[in-house]
């Protein structure tokens, strides 16, 4: 069971109340927390072994997965009150999420895939308008920050390095200045001196966005760098989760 509050007394960014989750014909939840809270731009290490429910957590987080039990806010408004296409919606609006594989679309260019979240969200198009005149401008922006040769901005993901989709990825979730940035192992295909550069400019960029982050990582030595790090322990993970977690 996971335990977690952050000292900050304003209203949280994220907040999680007897929340439970397992797979089915499981027999034992693989996610059991009591209380957790986020506070707006707090930057928390996640960590514990492989398999333990750390990309079950984040996708609960973000509403791709709904709980079994107890509940999840973001911005004080209930994953479970949504419907499955609102959930898609208020995600896009409010989440920048680098998943593990970072899933760009392969056909798209570099500036195209980071400037995605603004042509499905109207808000993060707003936003980039109103700090950075355009989501281009803004994208050219993170794009530059995260050391990415503009030389690149028109080839399609498929032609781009691990490293340089790396760079893309994180721009793509940043842009639109979303409250909130899930980042599942996004280090992890990275040697010791490309992982450092790439956490500095994240942490970075969040800092920039004014954006939370939740950092997932089974690497502990990243833990420095953060607000606070919370442990996620092995707890009675289903079979039918292997491929997931």
């Amino acid at each position: 069971m996971v335990n977690g509050s952050s000292p900050a007394a304003s209203a949280p960014v994220l907040a999680l109340r007897s929340l439970k989750f397992s797979w089915r014909n499981a027999f034992a939840d693989c996610i059991d927390i009591d209380s957790f809270d986020m506070q707006p731009a707090e930057r928390v290490f996640l960590h514990g072994p492989s398999g333990c429910g750390k990309s079950t957590l984040l996708a609960l987080l973000g509403g791709v997965l709904v709980p079994r039990g107890g509940e999840i806010r973001l911005l004080d408004r209930g994953w479970n009150s949504l419907s499955p296409w609102a959930r898609d919606a208020y995600r896009v609006a409010h989440i920048g999420y680098i998943f593990q594989q970072f899933n760009l679309l392969p056909y798209l260019s570099a500036m195209e895939n980071v400037e995605l979240p603004c042509r499905l969200s109207r808000r993060r198009e707003q936003n980039s308008r109103r700090n950075f005149a355009s989501s281009r401008r803004q994208a050219e922006h993170l794009l530059n920050e995260m050391e990415l040769e503009r030389t690149l901005w028109k080839r399609t993901a498929a032609e781009l390095s691990v490293g340089q989709q790396q760079r893309v990825a994180a721009a793509r979730a940043l842009i639109g200045l979303p409250e909130l940035v899930l980042a599942d192992e996004p280090t992890s295909a990275l040697d010791e001196e490309r992982r450092a550069a790439f956490l500095r400019l994240l942490l970075q960029m969040c800092v920039e966005a004014g954006s939370a982050l939740v950092f997932v990582s089974h690497d502990k030595r990243l833990a420095a760098h953060f607000d606070r790090q919370v442990s996620l322990p092995t707890i009675n993970r289903a079979p039918a989760a292997e491929q997931i977690l």
